[in-house]
């Protein structure tokens, strides 16, 4: 509790990805360097029971705004959209990391007994579900993650943070501001970058038929790299801010 009233536990959403491919590369180093033995092999499965229970605390938060604002039709319809989207990345997230971790892992470790249930789940379950809605052909295939990206989680936040300022344009904060221009600065980087470089001639003729391919693709890394995070620093900044403001309108 004392952790939520300093940051919201909705901004571990948007860096979830960049925390378990975090906590894998360390994992997979301390293997490499020392060796698997017993006593690793134990903190791996503490690791990840750690990160199970991080990767659900995003959605834990939000379930627990809606059942407090239950009474509050409009609130909780301003919950829905990042409820949604937390529902996606974190599949994609426990799934991600499960994929990763059976893949380093000994098949007779304690992680490979734990999380192989989870990765039969995602092959019988959740992976042909999945395919059978996002799966596109190349150069397609990169839509569903800039839709995300770009779209969905900038657009979800910005509907979740409008209670905090009573639905009132003119309380709108310069963070709510960076949340809007952000992913079109993500979108137009790429785009100039590659023009530019088509213009110079530095791109030859068989690479112009992966044109728009390429933007997509910087899109997509600059909306996990750089939009991700930033949505977090910047929803935690307007978390602070609203709470200092309505301290200083109730005193």
């Amino acid at each position: 509790m004392k952790v939520k009233e300093k940051m919201p536990l909705e901004a571990l959403l948007f860096v979830l990805q960049h925390i378990w491919l975090a906590v894998f590369v360390l994992t997979l180093g301390i293997s490499i360097g020392t060796g698997i033995n017993f006593g690793l092999d134990v903190v791996a499965l503490l690791i990840t029971l750690g990160m199970f229970v991080l990767f659900f605390m995003p959605i834990v938060s939000i379930g627990q705004n809606i059942v407090q604002s239950r009474k509050d039709i409009r609130k909780v319809l301003c919950c829905v959209p990042l409820l949604i989207a937390a529902v996606y990345q974190t599949l994609v997230v426990v799934f991600g990391y499960t994929k990763f971790m059976i893949y380093e892992s000994h098949p007779d470790s304690l992680v490979y007994a734990l999380l192989l249930p989870v990765q039969r789940l995602g092959e019988t379950a959740i992976y042909p579900t999945t395919d059978k809605i996002f799966y596109m052909g190349f150069p397609y295939n990169q839509l569903p993650q800039f839709t995300a990206y770009i779209i969905v989680f900038p657009i979800s936040l910005l509907i979740y943070l409008l209670p905090s300022i009573d639905y009132d344009r003119t309380k709108i904060t310069k963070e709510m501001k960076l949340i809007a221009l952000l992913p079109l600065f993500c979108v137009a980087i790429p785009v100039i970058v590659q023009t530019v470089k088509m213009k110079l001639g530095l791109i030859d003729e068989l690479m112009i038929q992966f044109f728009w391919s390429e933007i997509l693709s910087n899109i997509r890394l600059m909306g996990l790299f750089l939009l991700m995070p930033m949505l977090s620093i910047l929803y935690i900044r307007h978390y602070q801010r609203t709470k200092r403001t309505n301290v200083e309108n109730f005193t």
